[in-house]
């Protein structure tokens, strides 16, 4: 156990030093530490270290509760006592301390930040102090925690998540206050102490410190420590099991990210093959054989490149979509809305195939009205419909409804085509999951378009899914909360 909290050179400590000393080793400290107070200690402290050589080790600072408008000039002034073979081991104690007043609380940061570079310097560990103060000293040192700075937060008072915060300084570890000069511990040599701390694991630092409040006069035995320590173990055990665990899951969220990535880029450059293909072929063929072409031929290719120009324009979209939607950047301006108002929008903007097939709209009442984003709603009904035309044949019946079901709307898309296989149904919903690839087209689709469905119905708040339509076929169907109509 080292010590790096006693100024046994104050006056204090004149008289019994010597017995100060060996209670100490009696309570099993190695070493002590001895932090400087201003440049007004240096000389005494230096004193108790030549006399105490080998056990007490002198650190040089100033500490903040010194620190006043003509500060910096005596800090400065400090400095000069560095040369080679100086004695000290540290810099200490240093820090912020705004318990007794905040009239220096500038001057302090500032006196802080200088003793910080000389630690930089000089190579030498930070005994700091803090109290009062987190956020005005992790203010000074948040430009130094990629830096080789290390050293002790020593006589740690803060809260929890001051000490997460001190955990990511990973070159500092915690002091716990000691057992020679804090008025409040208690151990064998401190009787009145009120609380006995313990580390929580054999890690540096600890994987936590366990505080156990002690009845007045009682000193734990030999039997109580063992029983605190097999009981600490056990918990280090569960803490250590727990953190094993976490960066597992931490370890395959970033695979599974990795594959989705993965996937993706494979998915696309295989599937945009085809469009592109087709838009430069014929391209080339219009440039090569305009001259020869009838104008009936023209108006098909000019019909074909516009397709699969659109086909990559709504791919596009669908995955800038997906990706605002799951960083949380799709801001949803909600607000109540006609469905046959939204409906009507998101047929007027189905891809040229749809003039093949009856699209019929069902809406139950005129002024049926839900809450929502219309631009993301009419979305999803394009993407959804244009699935139903994409994969049943031309002259398929399409059906468009919209029901009020309690205080929910229930939108569905119905189609008489062949349906859905049973065991692809609950994966539609997945992303890059396609339910076979039969189009009429050849073209392959990407599997986003049901999974930027979803992601958008339930940053709405409602549910989205599909069921078979009798006697073939397929229904999907989504939830918007109901708004009642105010005249």
């Amino acid at each position: 156990m080292i010590d790096t909290h006693s100024h046994l050179f104050a006056e204090e400590f004149t008289e019994d030093l010597p017995a100060v000393i060996e209670r100490a080793k009696a309570a099993g400290v190695s070493k002590v530490l001895m932090p400087n107070i201003d440049d007004t200690t240096i000389e005494a402290m230096l004193s108790v270290c030549t006399a105490y050589q080998g056990y007490c080790f002198p650190m040089i600072g100033f500490h903040p509760t010194s620190v006043d408008a003509d500060s910096l000039f005596r800090i400065h002034e400090m400095k000069k006592i560095f040369s080679d073979g100086h004695p000290f081991i540290a810099i200490g104690e240093v820090g912020m301390d705004l318990y007794w007043d905040k009239t220096y609380l500038k001057e302090q940061q500032k006196a802080l930040d200088i003793q910080v570079q000389w630690a930089l310097e000089y190579h030498l560990p930070l005994v700091l102090h803090c109290r009062e103060a987190f956020p005005e000293l992790f203010e000074v040192m948040e430009p130094y925690k990629t830096t080789e700075l290390s050293g002790v937060f020593h006589s740690f008072t803060g809260t929890l998540e001051e000490a997460e915060k001190v955990l990511e300084y990973s070159r500092f570890v915690f002091g716990i206050n000691g057992v020679v000069t804090f008025k409040k511990a208690r151990t064998a040599a401190c009787p009145d102490a009120e609380c006995l701390y313990l580390a929580v694991g054999a890690s540096v630092p600890p994987l936590a410190v366990a505080g156990v409040a002690l009845r007045k006069g009682h000193i734990p035995d030999d039997f109580d420590r063992n029983l605190m320590a097999a009981l600490l173990n056990e918990c280090a055990l569960a803490l250590e099991k727990e953190r094993i665990a976490r960066e597992k899951s931490d370890a395959e969220l970033q695979a599974q990210q990795e594959q989705l990535r993965a996937n993706l880029l494979r998915t696309i450059s295989h599937d945009l093959r085809t469009p592109l293909t087709s838009i430069s072929g014929n391209a080339g063929v219009l440039m090569e054989n305009s001259s020869v072409l009838d104008e009936a031929k023209k108006q098909r290719l000019y019909a074909d490149i516009y397709d699969d120009s659109m086909w990559l324009v709504q791919l596009v979209e669908n995955l800038l979509s997906i990706t605002r939607l799951e960083n949380g950047g799709l801001d949803l301006r909600i607000q109540p809305e006609l469905l046959e108002e939204v409906a009507g929008e998101a047929l007027q903007h189905l891809n040229r195939r749809s003039a093949e097939y009856p699209i019929r709209v069902d809406i139950e009442d005129d002024l049926l009205m839900a809450k929502m984003d219309s631009r993301l709603i009419t979305q999803v009904i394009i993407n959804i419909v244009n699935n139903a035309v994409k994969y049943t044949p031309p002259g398929t019946d399409i059906t468009l409804s919209a029901r009020r079901e309690g205080d929910t709307v229930r939108v569905e898309i119905a189609d008489t085509g062949p349906g859905i296989p049973q065991e692809a149904q609950g994966r539609l919903f997945q992303m890059f999951y396609t339910a076979g690839n039969d189009r009429g087209d050849g073209r392959r689709g990407l599997g986003l378009g049901l999974a930027l469905c979803k992601s958008i119905v339930e940053a709405h708040g409602g549910k989205i899914g599909m069921r078979a339509n009798e006697p073939h076929g397929s229904v999907f169907f989504f939830t918007l909360q109901a708004e009642e109509i105010k005249l």
